[in-house]
């Protein structure tokens, strides 16, 4: 079993090198073999000379123009999938270090005890840690949103990026979906993702973590408005399919 990795990566050098190596890390002590895909979504700072360095079994993808957290995860499957074999493992993360890397060993542990796929969900009283009240509402509003319009068993949480997949459904379905998978370009294309795997009826596991924000090294690329906006569209969109 292999475990692929991806990141993407927006303006952040303050982060994506401890993020990456912690990763790493978790994974080396664990003997799990692993390579770390990176998708630079046109960053303007230092994240690209920070990644070249980097002595990690990285692949670096580049856009070179920002995209946006939905393009950059499309760009990540589409590069990922073909790479894997049955019985490995894709897990997506966020470039940050708000969320502890050991929880990428329950996401993997989640999968390898059954799950289709898995996800790391705050949505528990002890889940967000010095993050802003009007975030947490947006959270847990767009999540009860999901929840009730596009049901899976098991699943509270639509909008987590930490999440670990069985390679096989990915497989599944990028060739049953192919360019459309995700077409959303913002943050709603996490979400959209797992409105696409519904078709196949996976098995879901949540994974507890806690979000603390005082590790943010930049402010938050999120433009709320804009994401809610997209977000009901993606809803009106999915209804009935």
């Amino acid at each position: 079993m292999s475990v692929y990795l991806f990141f993407p990566a927006y303006n952040e050098e303050k982060g994506i090198e401890k993020a990456l190596t912690d990763a790493h890390n978790t994974l080396k002590q664990a003997n799990i073999d692993h390579t770390l895909v990176v998708v630079n979504d046109g960053s303007k700072d230092k994240t690209a000379e920070i990644l070249n360095r980097l002595d990690l079994p990285l692949k670096i993808v580049t856009h070179h123009q920002n995209k946006g957290l939905g393009a950059a995860l499309r760009t990540g499957i589409e590069t990922i999938v073909p790479m894997t074999k049955p019985g490995d493992i894709v897990v997506t993360r966020e470039s940050d270090t708000t969320q502890s890397a050991q929880v990428i060993l329950e996401l993997i542990n989640a999968v390898k005890e059954g799950a289709d796929f898995s996800i790391a969900s705050a949505l528990h009283p002890e889940g967000f840690k010095n993050v802003p009240y009007h975030r947490q509402l947006l959270s847990h509003g767009g999540n009860l949103v999901y929840k009730v319009l596009f049901p899976i068993p098991n699943l509270n949480s639509y909008t987590n990026l930490s999440r670990a997949f069985k390679a096989e459904l990915l497989q599944k379905a990028l060739n049953t979906y192919q360019k459309d998978l995700i077409t959303s370009d913002g943050f709603e294309g996490v979400a959209e993702l797992i409105l696409k795997l519904r078709k196949f009826n996976p098995t879901a596991k949540e994974v507890p973590v806690v979000i603390d924000f005082s590790t943010l090294q930049r402010p938050s690329s999120m433009r709320v408005v804009k994401t809610i906006f997209n977000s009901l569209k993606l809803c009106f969109s999915q209804l009935g399919r």
